[in-house]
């Protein structure tokens, strides 16, 4: 504990890896199943037309859609979605089809009804398979594209911040487009979609076709360093490095007072 009683758990062992969570958050899907685990509130998802989960990834889970069976995780509209002066989309992505199309990977947000369009995270065909990030505000609505490419069977780092002044979208860890913004995000009642977004209200279209895994919602935004982490970590287990350690493999954790943040060591260093 620290001075004024503040502290926190780091787990040496666990049988699935989490999302990096920060600050305050409003859902947390490590997607080894349909529960959320960000606050233990019962924000738990939907899964329409048996969406399968498999180990593996670079979040040690993930969930495999399929898009001509009309696959998605949705979850009714919550409070915890609404009037977000910040906001944090992260995910890893891999596709296993081209749809030709624009296909939605987070959604909160429909196509065909102004008044319910929160955010969205979308594969954007129309830009050449990149990655577009929209959300809808006080202040009025703004999009930011990334410029790398999708490429099919590859693990894909996503990350999307809004800090009330700008938002920012980075892939793999680096920093590819941003925009200014200002304004909460819209309180809309269109249900929240993973592997999909709303053609209209609370329906869902545009199928994704692939893998997706760690998915985290945070109503405060992640820094570029934090992101760069997270992406890091991701590589680490992809490259065959375990998501556990062992009560003896820690030989010592330290906190910066500053931010919170919580290192540490291995016996191995």
């Amino acid at each position: 504990p620290t001075e004024d009683n503040m502290y926190g758990w780091i787990w040496t062992t666990s049988t699935y890896q989490t999302p990096y969570m920060k600050g305050t958050r409003v859902a947390a899907y490590p997607l080894n199943d349909v529960n959320d685990r960000s606050k233990g509130t019962g924000q738990n998802l939907t899964n329409n037309n048996t969406v399968t989960f498999a180990a593996g990834g670079p979040t040690g889970n993930y969930a495999d859609f399929v898009a001509a069976s009309s696959q998605s995780l949705t979850l009714a509209d919550h409070a915890y979605f609404g009037g977000m002066s910040e906001l944090t989309l992260s995910c890893w992505i891999n596709r296993d089809i081209d749809a030709g199309a624009d296909v939605g990977i987070l959604s909160k947000f429909s196509t065909t009804d102004g008044s319910n369009q929160s955010f969205t995270l979308v594969c954007y065909h129309g830009g050449g398979d990149t990655v577009l990030f929209e959300i809808n505000t006080s202040g009025g609505s703004s999009s930011v594209e990334s410029i790398t490419p999708l490429v099919l069977g590859e693990w894909v780092h996503i990350v999307a911040t809004y800090d009330g002044a700008n938002m920012k979208l980075y892939i793999n860890g680096l920093l590819e487009a941003t925009t200014a913004r200002t304004g909460t995000i819209d309180d809309s009642t269109e249900q929240f979609i993973i592997g999909a977004r709303s053609g209209n209200t609370n329906t869902e279209s545009n199928f994704f076709d692939g893998k997706i895994g760690g998915v985290y919602i945070g109503a405060t935004a992640m820094t570029e360093a934090e992101v760069k982490l997270e992406h890091q970590r991701g590589l680490r287990v992809l490259g065959g490095a375990t998501a556990k350690l062992a009560n003896t493999d820690v030989k010592s954790v330290q906190v910066d007072p500053d931010t919170g943040l919580a290192a540490v060591t291995t016996a191995a260093n």
